[in-house]
């Protein structure tokens, strides 16, 4: 009947509408903006590390991403939690495969960001470290 089926189709444009926007957020780069005391990577699994919670941050050349726990995983892009071999569990806004990968290696758990753009990933780098007083800046 009529009753049962606007009900179904409604549903179903819902759930379409839904995966093509998780599809749009996940392939969209995020934005990293660094302040003295926060970094704020915004877009999908948007977060806010804390300065007084980063450990220490590194520069990785390699990782090796084991499953995802939870997030999206499309194509080259990964966003959300996944495992990390040496790292663990990790809140992740990466292109695969294209390294380097800044970790911040917080007091909770590591935050892992990588570009499309090696260049931007290595300026994010810099600029957290020179921001929140580091030492010098990547080679």
């Amino acid at each position: 009947s009529v009753g049962a089926l606007v009900p179904a189709v409604l549903v179903g444009v819902v759930g379409v509408a839904f995966g093509a926007w998780q599809l749009y957020a996940g392939t969209r780069p995020p934005e990293a903006v660094v302040s003295a005391s926060t970094l704020t990577i915004s877009g999908l699994y948007s977060t806010t590390v804390r300065r007084q919670d980063v450990v220490r941050v590194t520069l990785e050349d390699r990782l090796t991403i084991g499953r995802k726990v939870q997030g999206f995983g499309g194509g080259r892009y990964l966003r959300g939690y996944y495992e990390i071999e040496g790292l663990g569990r990790a809140l992740v806004f990466l292109s695969r495969d294209t390294p380097p990968y800044v970790v911040l290696h917080t007091s909770t758990q590591p935050v892992v960001i990588g570009f499309d753009e090696p260049a931007r990933t290595r300026g994010l780098h810099d600029q957290l470290r020179q921001a929140w007083m580091l030492g010098p800046p990547s080679p």
